[in-house]
């Protein structure tokens, strides 16, 4: 069978609530992948699938998170696309940024572009 990947941008502002300031403005997300066999998800279910996604993310904890940043000092490393799994789905968003109602100066947006 084959593997497939979901890769999920968990949110970590809630769980540094005492390292990240109130005003700011980027984003606070860390890597999660769920990984199953296709005929897996088919067996067993979206509610599994759900679980699988809940327990990833429940793992990222302050501390994780913490010990992530504290490593990813000593040795940085950007994440791309070209770098990441195949056969992935990805998705991702911001509910704390209104892309439609921001005004950087030049007006207000008509479009949002995303590379697939």
């Amino acid at each position: 069978m084959k593997e497939i990947n979901y890769l999920m941008l968990i949110g970590a502002r809630q769980r540094l609530q005492a390292q990240l300031q109130a005003e700011y403005f980027g984003n606070a997300v860390q890597t999660g992948i769920v990984a199953m066999k296709a005929g897996e998800v088919v067996e067993k279910g979206l509610g599994y699938v759900a679980l699988q996604m809940n327990k990833m993310v429940a793992m990222h904890t302050e501390e994780k998170l913490m010990n992530f940043l504290e490593s990813w000092t000593d040795s940085p490393k950007l994440t791309t696309m070209d770098s990441e799994e195949t056969n992935a789905l990805v998705t991702s968003s911001s509910p704390r940024f209104n892309i439609y109602g921001n005004d950087f100066g030049w007006g207000r947006p008509i479009a949002v572009r995303s590379k697939p």
